[in-house]
């Protein structure tokens, strides 16, 4: 079976290396057997063509001839003039699967000409993203009338929780059998609890993040300083002058750069926690690769987190209050929990759930239904 993977508009396979996350992305691919083989079709250039050697993936970049191209509307009609030129090309695809929503719109080509298979797979919502934030009405909109006739064209939706699923049922009058749940997915052979810390003196915090105001950052800092602890983060660059500004302002708060996803194992067993205080979440690959390390989460109760972790069961929810944090670390600490059954659980989640062979057999119970 030839799959094509649509690739999330303007994002390059040299971008998900230069993110450090290119052997997270692609390691669901080459679980596959022999049986399957797969394209990627990405917005970049010749460099693409080198960032992967393995036989099960071969990668399309879409400005091979034309990387000149820096405006994004430019960029986009290009990749529509890309898929128009080709499109005997892709008559040999048994399937077209976008990565993300937004890479959705290449595949309605190929539908229309080709009369191919589709799975629209959405790791997140920007429809419920967009409604949590302080986005204009005519974007709002804009994406709300995009998504109807990527919904229309699809002839399923992979969404990775049941309250997505929910969430599009209602505001978009999908019928349920039509929407899969395939949740994302965890190495756990790679990120297992080898190195587990012990630790139930909580003073030193991990977290991962990019500058969003989804992620609560100011809040999350703040929180960690009422606390007297101190935090390290993932994902965001040094020497930058929010870097400086933060730096001035809370003296517990460190910003590691950017950490290959390969190598995040190691980093979380010098800490006694991992946190995630966001104000809304899909489905966190990073709080889930902690809990299959056996670490000690805790989340805010917000949608996203709250159906990940079981407070008091495999991890801890606070509610976005000044001075939360302090309070459970203060609860934490004078033993009124097990944290080493806390630790199991959170890892048997994580099994039971997330596991790569069991996401990967579900992507292909997907792929043979269709």
């Amino acid at each position: 079976m030839k799959v094509l993977i649509l690739f999330t508009s303007n994002i390059s396979l040299f971008d998900w290396e230069k993110k450090k996350i290119l052997n997270r992305e692609i390691s669901l691919y080459l679980k596959f057997n022999s049986n399957y083989k797969f394209y990627f079709l990405t917005y970049g250039d010749e460099k693409d063509l080198s960032v992967i050697s393995n036989s099960k993936i071969k990668v399309i970049p879409i400005f091979l001839k034309k990387n000149l191209f820096k405006n994004k509307f430019f960029r986009f009609l290009y990749s529509l003039f890309f898929v128009i030129y080709n499109i005997k090309k892709f008559k040999k695809f048994d399937i077209i699967k976008s990565n993300q929503l937004l890479g959705f719109y290449l595949g309605i080509l190929i539908k229309i000409f080709l009369k191919k298979k589709l799975i629209c797979r959405m790791g997140y919502d920007p429809n419920f993203f967009f409604s949590m934030k302080r986005n204009s009405f005519i974007k709002k909109n804009l994406m709300k009338f995009y998504s109807y006739i990527v919904f229309y064209f699809s002839d399923r939706i992979v969404v990775t929780t049941y309250f997505t699923k929910k969430y599009l049922i209602k505001n978009f009058y999908i019928n349920e059998k039509k929407i899969f749940i395939n949740p994302n997915f965890i190495d756990t052979s790679l990120f297992n609890n080898k190195y587990i810390n012990n630790n139930i003196n909580l003073t030193k915090f991990i977290s991962i993040s990019r500058l969003d105001e989804q992620k609560n950052l100011d809040f999350l800092f703040n929180e960690i300083s009422l606390a007297n602890a101190k935090l390290d983060l993932i994902g965001l660059e040094k020497e930058t002058d929010y870097f400086q500004k933060i730096k001035k302002k809370y003296s517990g708060i460190s910003f590691l750069g950017l950490i290959d996803n390969q190598n995040i194992k190691k980093i979380f067993a010098k800490y006694d926690a991992f946190i995630l205080l966001s104000k809304f979440e899909g489905n966190p690959k990073s709080l889930l690769e902690a809990m299959s390390c056996g670490m000690l989460v805790i989340g805010s109760n917000v949608d996203g987190i709250n159906n990940v972790i079981d407070h008091g069961k495999n991890g801890f929810l606070i509610d976005l209050k000044i001075g939360s944090l302090a309070k459970l670390i203060k609860r934490i600490n004078n033993k009124e929990f097990n944290i080493k059954i806390i630790r199991e659980s959170s890892r048997k989640f994580v099994i039971k759930n997330h596991s790569l062979k069991k996401i990967m057999k579900n992507e292909e119970l997907i792929y043979n239904f269709i």
